[in-house]
């Protein structure tokens, strides 16, 4: 079965890899740099991933700030970055749906990479308690374009 590149960039990735990797094995006797092919088409699949993940670290980090900061000035700012961002993970999981069930994984390394931005902004929660290590927010909140928290009390 061949994926169609403009229905789903990742899965086409993933899918010429395997086809390289196959053809190598089977002995063509092309002179093509068969693992550097590879590698080179596996890389284009991983910046897609990586692209999605730095979105929805954007997103998070200003859902963070929505929740925690009691600062008002900023608040205008970040919605309309998570508005942005989240628009850049609509479009990109338009692009390559086969990366939709690995969203609730990649929202977990995007907290990864969000998390010391918050710290760095923030410190703390309003009460002093320190800001979670795993991600507050469900993959579902953090790609539903109407949902933000609720500002601190």
């Amino acid at each position: 079965m061949s994926v169609v590149r403009e229905r789903d960039f990742y899965a086409w990735t993933r899918e010429q890899a395997e086809l390289l990797r196959r053809a190598r094995s089977q002995g063509s006797n092309l002179p093509l740099d068969w693992d550097g092919l590879v590698e080179e088409i596996e890389g284009l699949g991983a910046s897609e991933q990586n692209a999605l993940v730095s979105n929805l670290a954007r997103v998070l980090e200003h859902l963070a700030e929505l929740a925690w900061s009691r600062a008002g000035a900023p608040r205008r700012g970040w919605e309309l970055s998570v508005k942005e961002h989240r628009a850049r993970v609509a479009v990109r999981l338009r692009k390559s749906p086969s990366l939709r069930p690995l969203v609730h994984e990649l929202v977990a390394d995007a907290w990864e990479i969000a998390l010391p931005r918050v710290e760095r902004t923030l410190g703390a929660r309003p009460d002093g308690s320190p800001l979670p290590t795993t991600c507050p927010f469900t993959a579902e909140q953090v790609l539903d374009a109407g949902w933000y928290p609720p500002a601190p009390g």
